[in-house]
């Protein structure tokens, strides 16, 4: 083959892989801006359903979707945020959106509300966009379907996966170390998200799901002690380097709140 016809062969093949590397990017693009629909569950099960990567039963409404663990050696103020979170404040980040935790919990009958959760608390933020007056106040009933339970769900192979519920791998920081309240002790509560008014802030793209430290624009927040200080939680230090490890694949999984009965 002379040299000219492999400058021909090489120039098709670039073209050919440019015009390959153009659909997939199209095809990306598309599969993107495609909306996620509510499906049934590959399993068949009757009552379970997905909304992208999130499971959810109908029956016990139960809500599970993928995270990993963002191991980090300081003050915890999140427990869940999306990739463009806080994550050098956070335990665990996911690709889940808040936008999508949110239609899924509203369509298993859970309601957002405030009540005085937030009240005389005022979270320092520099972001105009997060006018936390905008948020935190208005409904004054809350009940007990805006409350949920948090669990970690660890797979083990060959095993039973294992569950921690209410994230039993915090400890309190030095300095509230003699105080007994864990996050067992209470629920977390759905304050959901919401549009504001004359402000360019937009729901769809909040990354906040789970707030250890209150957090008027979260999905979700914890209602127990601790949840106004910013220097409460830490991860465990004996769990580091034998079961959480780094950017582990774990579950999260959502449940309706019921106080644990001690025996």
């Amino acid at each position: 083959m002379g040299f000219g016809s492999i400058v021909f062969l090489s120039n098709a093949v670039a073209e050919n892989s440019t015009e390959i590397a153009k659909a997939e990017a199209q095809a990306t693009t598309q599969k993107a801006a495609e909306p996620l629909r509510v499906r049934p569950h590959p399993s068949g099960d009757e009552g379970l359903f997905t909304y992208g990567s999130i499971v959810f039963s109908k029956k016990d409404r139960s809500v599970t979707f993928p995270a990993a663990l963002n191991l980090i050696d300081k003050p915890l103020e999140y427990a869940v945020v999306g990739q463009r979170g806080k994550l050098h404040e956070t335990l665990l980040k996911t690709e889940v959106r808040a936008f999508d935790l949110q239609i899924v919990l509203l369509l298993l009958g859970y309601s957002p509300s405030v009540g005085d959760l937030f009240e005389g608390f005022v979270r320092d933020n520099s972001d105009p966009r997060r006018d936390q007056s905008a948020v935190s106040t208005g409904d004054s009933d809350v009940g007990e379907e805006s409350f949920l339970r948090m669990s970690i769900v660890l797979e083990t192979s060959g095993k039973a996966d294992e569950r921690i519920s209410d994230f039993e791998w915090l400890s309190r920081s030095s300095s509230l170390a003699e105080t007994s309240a864990t996050l067992a002790d209470a629920p977390w509560q759905f304050t959901g998200l919401r549009s504001i008014a004359d402000n360019p802030y937009r729901p769809q793209d909040e990354s906040s799901l789970a707030a250890l430290y209150l957090d008027p624009f979260a999905l979700l927040n914890f209602t127990g002690e601790g949840n106004r200080d910013d220097e409460t939680w830490l991860i465990k230090s004996d769990l580091k380097g034998e079961k959480l490890i780094a950017d582990m694949e774990v579950s999260i999984e959502l449940l309706p709140w019921k106080p644990e009965i001690e025996e």
